[in-house]
């Protein structure tokens, strides 16, 4: 399983590499720009907000075994953190 849920990570090669394939296809590409059309109406944005935390966060810690993988990737992982971590913009 790749999914890494509970903090359970594949303890074979191949298990480990398709985990952190899945991860960087959340955190290299717009998987979120389509999530949140997806789940538009599922959840308010504070929930969605959560949500895109809890995920970036196994993605990046424990989905990604492999160091030099995941330093790679932070600069991505940091950019969605700081995005979804700021208060909502309100207009007066």
């Amino acid at each position: 399983m790749h999914s890494c849920y509970d903090g359970n990570r594949p303890a074979s090669l191949e298990g480990q590499a398709l985990a952190a394939a899945d991860a960087l296809a959340h955190l290299k590409t717009d998987f979120y720009v389509f999530a949140a059309r997806e789940l538009a109406g599922e959840m308010t944005l504070e929930e969605f907000k959560q949500w895109v935390l809890k995920k970036i966060e196994r993605d990046f810690v424990h989905k990604i075994c492999f160091d030099d993988i995941r330093e790679a990737a932070r600069q991505d992982y940091e950019i969605i953190k700081n995005l979804f971590s700021r208060p909502p913009v309100t207009f007066r």
